[in-house]
């Protein structure tokens, strides 16, 4: 599961719990606002008939007690009961036995208001005749001069009337309708038997209608309807527990969403925390990787454009490893890594401590060393203690001791890299010396120009088809005629002027345009001979071989061309580059096949390996002129060729002499055994051929 979608889950589940949260907020405040309103009627109403009954015990005990007091307890039992038939909540689905027996409670109620009505009225008057007598006794009594005996009968009466009210018994009303006769047959005067009359119709009130008085407040005593109504509110109570346990299961599905939702969102900072953590990480590796070389752990180059602007006296010391590619080549890839790690340490000499040195690799097998306040004597010698130092270290990779050499150049003036550069590419020419200090005096950026301005006539010369061969006979010594041909590269210029290999080659070979001269001079070579029966030769290096796609082009043209290529010879360059030798000899018998026969050109001339030429399966060598032009007078040189043409006859070599400027030499060369001779002597190299 991808960030994005845990993100989205966790703010989905963070958001349903909120929103949950707030609905079970809302769900749970009404039921509790509903729950305690219906719960608080049903208080109410109980609470409401024990208050009544209270009140009717009261008016019933005292006399003077108001019944006013009974009228509102009713009232509010009625509005209550009201409030409950209408409520919203005993309306709901699961509370429709509530409902329903609250509904039939409506008869019980009914029926315990009539009742109180009832008692109401009897109390009425009862309470009515009970306050007339005793305000009678104490206004008339003392002033009709009944007797004694009298009096004591009437009290009599009045405190069973008294006695059965306060007990509510009518059976202590027993003996009072005795106790009535017998005042009813009492001789009395007139005033006095109008009060007896009077005493005896409100006495006899009481008797008549004190039972019923009495069965009222029994009846009210006694009803259910108030115990209906706790059995109500108790299958209430009940009923709602279902409703507080979805409540609760809902509070922990809540609690359970929230709770995953928290774990989730902590995980994801957790996540996050820890994925801040890599990005940091990784953008310190980043910047790192930025300003600083990955193999040497060294500056790298865009770090050494940063701190040249920051260095007040800048020196900088730009190092070359000297045939690094050839280590690559040979050893591999992983041994040439292992050998720039070991120079970026050796490097870091104490020597160069005193001048703030910073250490950078500039890319492949380049180090520069920039120091600051320091002057090109120390700078200088700084160098080539660095340089000896490599020199004389042994690199030991898979026990084998593998010895490099470098180059360095030493320049203290701006452009720092660019002079510096310069420097070392001149440095490379010169094999004398391994440090060369830059000075202006150099004239290298002028070299610089002018190689960049050579590089713009080859250029021009192939878009506008000025690049020419130019054949130069070669001679045959002993049948004194002209056998073969070699081609010659030639620019030929809007002036009219041309220009020679040596005018442009060097600056070439570094450029794309190489390939170009190298396909134009073999199509048009091949070309020119198709219709000349002579042998001709072309020019070709290692880079000629090592190029697949001039490989390509090359023997696409032999075999569009088989009997031409019969009769090309290959004239390969004895130089440094040529001793890949499985890559060379593969070269010649692929060449062999179409008839070609191969050279090694200019032997002697610096390179000369007779052990590595010998292990060739070529046909020619062709000697050096720096060796012919002085073997008349020169013994040394004569000595050399003369081994040259021993060791070229021991391998059955077909053997051409260059650069014959005059007879005598030709004649001398003959003498030696020299079969083949080409030079200005027997001709110049010339567009047409002879």
């Amino acid at each position: 599961m991808n960030s994005k979608l845990k993100i989205a889950i966790a703010v989905t589940l963070g958001t349903a719990s909120l929103l949950l949260g707030i609905y079970f907020y809302l769900l749970q405040k009404d039921f509790s606002r509903d729950y305690k309103e219906v719960s608080g009627q049903f208080h109410t109403l109980e609470s409401s008939f024990g208050q009544i009954n209270y009140e009717i015990l009261q008016s019933a005990l005292f006399a003077y007690h108001n019944q006013d007091t009974i009228s509102s307890r009713l009232t509010k039992l009625r509005e209550t009961y009201k409030m409950l038939t209408e409520s919203s909540m005993l309306r709901q689905k699961q509370y429709a036995r509530v409902m329903k027996a609250v509904e039939d409670a409506a008869d019980d109620i009914d029926n315990y208001e009539n009742g109180i009505n009832r008692y109401m009225m009897i109390n009425a008057g009862i309470k009515n005749s009970f306050v007339f007598l005793a305000s009678l006794m104490r206004k008339d009594a003392s002033s009709l001069s009944l007797d004694k005996e009298l009096q004591d009968e009437i009290y009599t009466i009045i405190d069973q009337f008294s006695t059965a009210r306060r007990m509510l018994d009518a059976d202590y009303l027993d003996d009072t309708e005795k106790l009535l006769e017998k005042l009813d047959n009492s001789h009395l005067a007139k005033n006095q038997r109008e009060f007896i009359d009077t005493f005896i119709l409100h006495a006899k009130f009481i008797i008549k209608n004190f039972p019923n008085y009495i069965n009222s407040i029994n009846s009210l005593l006694q009803a259910q309807t108030e115990l209906n109504i706790r059995q109500i509110r108790e299958l209430f109570i009940k009923t709602s527990q279902n409703d507080f346990q979805i409540l609760d299961r809902l509070a922990y599905i809540l609690l359970g969403v929230f709770i995953i939702a928290m774990v989730m969102i902590i995980s994801l900072l957790i996540r996050s925390g820890i994925e801040n953590i890599r990005l940091l990480r990784l953008q310190k590796e980043l910047q790192y990787s930025l300003t600083h070389d990955q193999l040497t752990g060294l500056l790298n180059r865009v770090s050494y454009d940063t701190i040249i602007q920051q260095t007040n006296v800048p020196t900088l010391l730009l190092l070359n490893i000297n045939n690094f590619k050839h280590i690559n080549d040979f050893y591999g890839n992983e041994t040439g890594d292992i050998i720039l790690q070991e120079i970026s340490s050796l490097i870091k000499l104490p020597l160069i401590e005193p001048y703030n040195p910073k250490f950078f690799r500039m890319g492949g097998d380049d180090f520069g060393i920039l120091l600051n306040k320091t002057d090109l004597v120390h700078a200088e010698r700084s160098a080539r203690a660095i340089a000896t130092t490599i020199e004389s270290y042994p690199f030991i990779v898979d026990n084998i001791e593998i010895f490099i050499t470098v180059s360095i150049s030493v320049n203290n003036v701006d452009p720092f890299m660019e002079n510096a550069d310069m420097a070392l590419k001149h440095l490379k020419t010169d094999y004398n010396d391994n440090v060369i200090v830059f000075t202006t005096d150099m004239r290298l950026k002028e070299k610089v120009q002018l190689n960049i301005a050579t590089m713009q006539r080859i250029k021009s010369a192939i878009e506008e088809n000025r690049i020419v061969p130019y054949y130069q006979p070669i001679f045959n010594l002993q049948t004194e005629e002209v056998e073969k041909y070699e081609a010659l590269v030639r620019i030929e210029q809007r002036d009219d002027k041309v220009l020679k290999p040596s005018d442009f080659m060097d600056v070439a070979v570094q450029t794309p345009y190489y390939k170009e001269i190298s396909n134009s001079m073999l199509e048009q070579t091949i070309a020119r001979f198709r219709s000349f029966n002579y042998r001709f030769s072309i020019n070709l290096n290692m880079r000629d071989i090592l190029n697949s796609s001039f490989n390509k082009d090359f023997f696409k043209i032999l075999d569009q061309n088989i009997e031409t290529a019969r009769r090309l010879d290959i004239e390969l360059l004895e130089n440094e580059e040529l001793f890949n030798l499985d890559l060379v000899i593969d070269f010649i018998h692929r060449v062999n096949r179409y008839g070609c026969r191969v050279a090694v050109d200019d032997f002697g001339s610096g390179y000369s390996n007779f052990s590595y030429v010998s292990s060739l399966p070529i046909d020619i060598l062709k000697i050096d002129g720096s060796l012919i032009r002085h073997i008349v007078n020169d013994k040394r040189k004569l000595n050399t060729v003369k081994t040259i043409i021993a060791f070229a006859q021991n391998l059955k070599l077909e053997i051409v002499a260059e650069y014959i400027e005059d007879r005598e030499t030709a004649e001398l060369l003959k003498s030696l055994g020299v079969t083949h001779a080409q030079g200005y002597y027997f001709g110049r190299p010339s567009k047409t051929i002879v």
